[in-house]
């Protein structure tokens, strides 16, 4: 007899379990869903942080150093110091 209330119990507590999971998945999925957003979050600030200190390091060269800051201008803007001629060479 004693058996048998064994596997009652056994069987009730799985009935439980399955009735658990069911109803518990939506937040178990939810839950894993934030954990992978809050992941993807933080490598982005991540990857922004190194990205801010880059800019942070490209500014304190600039600043430090005319030469650099003349260099910069004159490639990314195309400025000529007076009396210069730009020549520009094409290609096939």
């Amino acid at each position: 007899m004693e058996l048998n209330k064994n596997k009652v119990w056994l069987w009730l507590a799985g009935a439980i379990l399955i009735v658990f999971t069911f109803v518990l998945s939506d937040s178990v999925k939810n839950t894993i869903r934030r954990q992978r957003l809050i992941k993807k979050a933080e490598a982005e600030l991540t990857q922004l942080s190194k990205d801010t200190e880059e800019m942070r390091k490209k500014i304190d060269r600039l600043e430090s150093h005319p030469k650099s800051y003349e260099r910069l201008v004159r490639k990314e803007l195309g400025y000529l110091k007076p009396g210069e001629t730009e020549v520009r060479f094409l290609g096939d």
